[in-house]
């Protein structure tokens, strides 16, 4: 009897420890840092991402953060209004601090070799694969079906949510409310795309996150860029 008892103890203390061990793989741990451009003067308002999605983490007027995330997070990033966006590698650090040096994410069209995928942002194409975040591409080309209004279109775009002619890109919210895109047709930036026939269109991409800061506090809620078909005067 006293051998059974002593195998439910060990059994409950093993049980309790392994417990323990999983509540403590689940908190959360905090990071702090500071945010400064190329001459070390602090960025405020710098909205801070974690695994590319933001957060209601932003710096203060001496560019200083302060962030929860998962243990298991990879990345930290901040989205700058002016300065473009940086990423770096948790690897357990608690002290992250970024330094906007020279960057820039794009590339002249005439470096990109043949056969390597590109995405039109509205300022030049660049690679895909020179992009630090998501970029979701509609080519009407590979769709076999027909369309009423180019809402239909958006709304097959993963990340796009359309309610009447309401547009949002990923529920992109700030402390005021939900934040529209910003759409861009032909390189010219639009109030709206109703207007646009959808037999016109050629593609759309869709920048969200850090891939639409190029176009700074703009693209806070993303940006949508319509390439229409050019028209045949001859």
């Amino acid at each position: 009897m006293k051998t059974n008892a002593l195998i439910i103890i060990l059994l409950f203390t093993g049980f309790g420890i392994i417990q323990v061990s999983a509540q403590k793989s689940n908190k959360k741990m905090t990071i702090t840092g500071t945010v400064s451009d190329t001459y070390r003067s602090p960025i405020p308002n710098a909205i801070i991402m974690i695994d590319n999605n933001k957060t209601s983490s932003v710096t203060d007027i001496f560019g200083k953060y302060k962030v929860r995330v998962k243990r298991d997070a990879k990345k930290i990033g901040v989205f700058t209004f002016g300065n473009g966006v940086m990423e770096q590698d948790i690897i357990n650090r608690t002290v992250i601090d970024f330094n906007f040096t020279t960057i820039s994410t794009q590339v002249p069209v005439g470096n990109i070799s043949p056969g390597q995928e590109s995405v039109n942002t509205g300022y030049e194409d660049i690679k895909k694969k020179n992009v630090t975040n998501q970029i979701v591409s509609f080519d009407k080309k590979n769709k076999k079906k027909t369309y009423s209004t180019i809402y239909d279109m958006l709304q097959e775009i993963p990340g796009v949510i359309v309610k009447g002619s309401s547009i949002l890109i990923h529920n992109s919210r700030n402390m005021y409310g939900t934040v529209p895109p910003l759409i861009i047709v032909d390189g010219v930036p639009v109030d709206n795309a109703g207007d646009i026939l959808p037999s016109a269109v050629e593609s759309i991409d869709v920048l969200k996150d850090a891939s639409a800061s190029m176009y700074g506090s703009r693209g806070y809620g993303g940006v949508i860029i319509i390439k229409t078909r050019k028209q045949n005067n001859d």
